[in-house]
This record gives structure tokens, C-alpha cells and sequence, in this order.
């Protein structure tokens, strides 16, 4: 319409051309008359004109001309006005032109001249003849400016290359949909993701088609998409959220989608930006059961040291609880009337004593004697053991693999495991059932240890209890390994069983996890570090029937006075010579002031001041042949390494009665590797 108009307008413009013309020379006024008409015609014209005689020889610029080309009107007149302002195959084309309208024809182009300084400018051109009757006398010529046009239009279309270039490039699937829900494009990803081979394919659908029938909301796909659509568009804002989709080969994924309007041309699309978030959704699962690991880990870290604490200041009471009552008993006779009491009390603290020892193992401050040995071997010399622990209506079965690789653990402690979990799946079967002992070889991967929180990618030996028992629930799960957590009845259980399975397997650098489901049974897999060493083999303990005596020099530094008065009776008991100081620096008092031999050193390991370690390095400076024996509450790094104990360290663990220190006493004043 605009072409049409100008034309229009030029037409009128050559007829009022013509017709001055023609009035002129029936009027025959004067050319003063008829240039000064013209200058007003021509210089209040907003567009740039050019005159031009029949043979094509400029003879009038107007103001408009000479500001857009920057040639004066005495450099412009009679020249041709294409190689005024014309170059190369421009001026070629401008040739053409001229040839054209020479036999009668219009021209209008969008083409590109040149002002005078070189500068290239986008112009629309007109060029008509000029006729008076049959004559041909001339041409007129007008240039309209639309460099701002061209240079916005060509902005356009780098806009709209970059933005197709981004769009089939984007490692994101993208859609574009119309306002009632129709695909009119995508990119190769989107192809991609929903397993289409062509775009024909998918803008042939709706936004339903690549979802199943509802989403997890409860709400049909299509009324949702719909709904969603018309949100974006009313609201004239980004959205985002979460959809199902689904493939053409049916399988479905969750994604996550941004919406956000656009305007192509003078239509409004909907930019679908989607992103398969699977292995996202994934991670975050694993990543809220590691949180839920991580937190049980840290809770049952800061439990096990408050049972440490504990059990070390309470090994210190039981010594004295436990010797003393030991003592009168030796001092009495059964017939006394005091004598059943005491015994009472003795078998108390024994009780007492086996509680701090599973706090201890719990908490990981136990002191341990690892070996290699092969759980089979464990399992096989307690199999009667363990018919006796389970009731008859119980069937005991042993799935043991023959080809089991060795571990490096405390077997006295390993078979403290399989008791604990054995007397746990005989409670959870009151009806009976079966109790499975069975081992492997197992290589746990990346993907098992990302899973479960502390475990080390590598080689293991498995050993797993499991029941066909009542079962737990999840509640129950997450609290298993907690100390004094129990859901058995009052008196029937102390709620350490599992702690102090976890403590020991901790401990030995394993890792144990329980799975059970209500009404399904229970299942305990412990799995701890394969090695390729073989062991010595297992030592035969021999049991004292005797307790041993001896006539040596003992000294003994304690900061406990209860303690350390009991120990002295003790050893004074069984002949030795006994010397005793609170603290580290006293004892080192006695080393110096002391004539006489001192055959052993019976020290605490955690004291004020100079500790076990520190007093027995400095003490046996002063007398080489010094024998070492400690003696703790706990564990101590300054004698084990994680509880594993020292080469060539002696240690007695608190509380202890006369009969044990009496027998450690004699073994480390006897030992010649010293």
C-alpha cells in the first residue's frame, strides 16, 4: 500500500511537472517564472530530487539532495546523476535504470548509492519520465533515506540467525507452542529426548502427547498443559516446574520445564525449555540418604563418646567395687553371714563390668588383639555353642562359602558379633523359624559406597545374620545401633546387643547395615576389609588354675586413690613389694630416691600432668631393664593406634580382679623379649 501510494504520488507529482510545464509554454511566461515555481517545489520536498534532461545530464538538485550525498549543486549539474553518486555494478544498475525510463517505464528500487565522502546509503528510488505530449524532455528522481531501516532489518535477521543458532544448539530440548496449544517447532535435542526422527512428527502433536495420561498431581496431562499454557500467557511472565514426560518408545522421565513468552514477528509463541532431571532426582535421593547417614553417623559419634566417658570413670569405680568385694570373700568364710552378700555385690559389679565393656566396644575404646583369620572357621567352632543359645523350634542353617577370603580382626570379638546377632533373631522369632549364618566374597564399587555413608570402594569379606522373624519397621531401623535402645521388654534386654556390634565392626574398619521389613524378617551384613597375609593361627589360652605369686618390686601410679589402694592390696596379697605415687612426677620421685631394684611399672595411662606413656618413656631411661605394664579405663592413643594395641605394649583393661592383674603382673616380669 505504502509502494502504491508513492507511486501514486510520484504519478501526481510528474503531472503537476507536466502540466506547469505545459501552461508555460501556452502562456509563454517568462523562465524566471517558472525556475522560481520549481525551487519551491523542489527545495520544500523532504526526499532528495534530481532533474535530469533527456539525456540524462543533472540540471537541478533541491536542498534535501545535498545534505543526504554531500555534493553541492554546482558539483552535481551536468553530470549524470549515477556517476554522481553511483559506483561499480551500481552504476551499472543505474545505467539500466536510465534505459528503462528512456523507453517510457517507471523504476522504483531499493538499491545503494554513494555520498561524496564514500559513505554507502540505503536509498528507496524512484525514477519516472518526464514527457510533454510525445516528447520525452527529461526524468525526475527522488531518494528516500532508509539506511536506519535496512540496518534494523538486517539486525533482525542476525537476531533471528543467532537466536535459530541457539536454539538448534542448545544441549536443553526446546518447543515453541502457539497460544491454543499447537507445536510449530523444536530443536534436534527435543527430537532427541522424545525419540522422534523428524520435526514433522512432533509439530504435528499437542503438548499431551509426549505425557502420560496424569500427572503425579492427580490431574489429566492435557487439562494441566492447557492450564499451564494460558498461565504463561496471561500472566506474561517465566515459569517454571516440574512434568512427567513421555518417550515415543512409552518410557517416561521426569522434567523440568521453563516457560516464557515470546513474540516472533506479530506472532506470540511459548518457549518450552526441557530438561530431563532423572539422574538429578537421583542424586538428590542419594543425596538425602547420605544426610540421613551422615546425621546417624555424627548422632551415634556423639553418643559413643559420652559412653566412653562414662565407662572409663565407671571402670574406675568397678575396680575398687569389684576388688574389695574380692578381698572379703577371700577373708571371710562362706559360713559368715556377710559372705552371701558380698558375693552379691561382687557379681553386681561383674554384671556392671560387662555393660561398661559393650559401652566400650561401642563407643570404639576397647582395646583389640586383631589376627587373621577366616570367619568360617568362626562360625564353625560355635555352631554348638549357638544350638544352645537358640531355642529347639529354631533351625540353625550355615551357608559358608569355601573359597572365603581372610580378615584381620579380634576373634573373641567376632564371635561376641555372631552371639549378639544370633540372641537378637532368636527374640525376633518366638514362634521359631530360621537363623542363616552365611560368608562371601564381595567387592564393593563406587556406586555401593556413594550409597552408604563411611564405606571405601574395595575388596571384603561378608558375613550376614539374618531371620525369618518379625521383622521392624522404619522407626525402628534408624534407631538399631543406638546404645540402651531396645524394643524389648523390661529386663529382657539392655539395648546393647547392636552397639556393640556396630562398635566392634567400626572398629576393625568394617561397616554393618541393617534391612528388615515388617512380618519379612531381618538381615545383618557385616563386611569388613579382605586381606592376602595368612595369620599364625589361633593360640590355645590356657586357664590358671593357680593364681601366681611373686616376690618382685612393683611400683604403681594411679591418681585414682581408691583405685590405686586396691591394686596395692591386691599385689601385696601375692607377695610383692609394693611403692605407690599419685601422679607421673612423684613416680618419677621414687625411680631416682629409690636404691633398690624396681622390677615393674603398673601405670595408669591417662593422669594430670605426666601421663602413662610419658612417665614410662622417662622412667626407663633410668633403668633400662624397667617392665611396662598399663592399665585404663579406655583405650589410649598413646599406646593404640584406633584400639589396636602397640607391638610390645602390655596392657590390663579396668576393671579387673585380683586373679587377672595377679597373672598379667607375673606374665610381663617373666617375658624375656623385653
Amino acid at each position: 500500500m505504502v509502494r502504491k501510494a508513492r507511486d501514486e504520488d510520484l504519478g501526481r507529482q510528474v503531472k503537476i511537472l507536466e502540466e506547469v510545464l505545459r501552461e508555460e509554454r501556452r502562456r509563454s511566461e517568462t523562465l524566471k517564472t517558472r525556475n522560481a515555481f520549481l525551487e519551491k517545489l523542489l527545495d520544500f520536498a523532504p526526499e532528495a530530487i534530481v532533474l535530469a534532461d533527456s539525456g540524462n545530464r543533472i540540471t537541478r538538485v533541491n536542498r534535501a539532495f545535498t545534505r543526504l550525498f554531500g555534493s553541492t549543486s554546482e558539483e552535481a549539474l551536468g553530470k549524470t546523476c549515477d556517476g554522481l553518486i553511483a559506483t561499480g555494478e551500481k552504476r551499472e544498475e543505474g545505467q539500466e535504470i536510465t534505459r528503462r525510463v528512456s523507453q517510457g517505464e517507471a523504476v522504483r528500487v531499493e538499491t545503494v548509492r554513494y555520498k561524496k565522502d564514500g559513505t554507502p546509503v540505503f536509498v528507496e528510488l524512484m525514477v519516472a519520465p518526464i514527457r510533454v505530449g510525445q516528447e520525452h524532455i527529461g526524468d525526475y528522481a527522488s531518494y528516500r533515506n532508509i539506511t536506519e531501516r535496512k540496518q534494523m532489518e538486517e539486525k533482525l535477521r542476525e537476531s533471528e540467525s543467532k537466536f535459530r543458532a541457539a536454539f538448534e544448539g542448545s544441549h536443553d530440548a526446546l518447543t515453541l507452542t502457539t497460544r491454543d496449544g499447537r507445536f510449530v517447532d523444536c530443536n534436534r535435542r527435543a527430537l532427541e529426548l522424545f525419540g522422534l526422527e523428524s520435526k514433522k512428527g512432533f509439530t504435528e502433536k499437542r503438548p499431551a502427547a509426549f505425557s502420560p495420561p496424569f500427572q503425579p498431581d492427580g490431574r489429566a496431562s492435557s487439562e494441566a498443559a492447557q492450564e499451564l499454557i494460558r498461565k504463561v500467557f496471561e500472566g506474561g511472565r517465566i515459569v517454571q516446574t516440574e512434568w512427567i514426560h513421555q518417550r515415543k518408545s512409552g518410557g517416561s522421565f521426569p522434567a523440568e520445564i521453563i516457560f516464557a513468552p515470546l513474540r516472533i514477528g506479530n506472532e506470540e509463541v511459548l518457549q518450552a525449555t526441557i530438561r530431563d532431571i532423572k539422574e538429578r532426582k537421583r542424586a538428590d535421593e542419594e543425596k538425602a540418604v547420605f544426610q540421613d547417614q551422615l546425621r546417624q553417623s555424627q548422632k551415634m559419634e556423639a553418643i559413643g563418646q559420652l559412653a566412653g566417658g562414662i565407662a572409663h570413670d565407671f571402670n574406675n569405680l568397678l575396680t575398687v567395687v569389684i576388688g574389695n568385694a574380692e578381698m572379703a570373700l577371700m577373708d571371710l568364710g562362706r559360713d559368715h553371714r556377710l559372705y552371701t552378700v558380698i558375693e552379691e555385690v561382687k557379681k553386681a559389679g561383674q554384671r556392671a563390668s560387662n555393660l561398661t565393656r559393650q559401652l566400650l566396644a561401642f563407643s570404639r575404646k576397647q582395646i583389640l588383639q586383631p589376627e587373621i583369620l577366616s570367619l568360617n572357621e568362626v562360625v564353625l567352632g560355635m555352631k554348638k555353642m549357638l544350638q544352645r543359645v537358640l531355642r529347639e523350634n529354631i533351625e540353625l542353617e550355615t551357608r559358608l562359602i569355601p573359597d572365603l577370603g581372610l580378615a584381620e580382626a579380634d576373634r573373641g570379638q567376632m564371635e561376641q558379633i555372631i552371639v549378639n546377632l544370633a540372641v537378637n533373631a532368636r527374640d525376633a522369632m518366638p514362634s521359631g523359624g530360621t537363623l542363616t549364618i552365611e560368608t562371601a566374597n564381595v567387592d564393593l564399587d563406587e556406586e555401593y559406597a556413594r550409597a552408604h555413608l563411611e564405606v571405601t570402594p574395595g575388596s571384603y569379606v561378608m558375613l550376614a545374620v539374618s531371620d525369618s522373624g518379625i521383622g521392624m519397621t522404619k522407626d525402628v531401623q534408624e534407631r538399631l545401633f543406638e546404645p540402651f535402645f531396645t524394643t524389648k521388654g523390661r529386663d529382657k534386654g539392655t539395648g546393647l546387643g547392636l552397639a556393640t556390634v556396630y562398635g566392634i565392626v567400626k572398629q576393625s574398619k568394617g561397616s554393618v547395615w541393617g534391612y528388615s521389613e515388617p512380618g519379612r524378617g531381618a538381615a545383618f551384613k557385616i563386611y569388613l576389609p579382605r586381606v592376602k597375609k595368612a595369620g599364625p593361627g589361633r593360640k590355645q589360652r590356657e586357664s590358671d588354675t593357680k593364681i601366681p605369686r611373686g616376690s618382685e618390686t612393683v611400683i604403681v601410679v594411679e591418681d585414682d586413690e581408691t583405685v590405686r589402694k586396691t591394686v596395692l592390696m591386691f599385689l601385696k596379697k601375692y607377695g610383692y613389694t609394693v611403692l605407690s605415687a599419685a601422679t607421673g612426677k612423684e613416680g618419677l620421685a621414687i625411680f631416682r630416691a629409690h636404691k633398690d631394684p624396681i622390677h615393674l611399672l603398673l601405670t595408669d595411662m591417662v593422669m594430670p600432668g605426666l601421663s602413662g606413656k610419658d612417665l614410662a618413656t622417662q622412667a626407663k631411661r633410668l633403668r633400662p631393664d624397667l617392665k611396662v605394664l598399663y592399665m585404663s579405663g579406655y583405650t589410649d592413643q598413646g599406646i593404640a593406634n584406633n584400639g589396636i594395641m602397640e607391638k610390645g605394649i602390655h596392657f590390663i583393661q579396668k576393671p579387673f580382679t585380683h586373679q587377672e592383674l595377679a597373672t598379667k603382673v607375673r606374665e610381663v616380669i617373666e617375658r624375656k623379649d623385653e
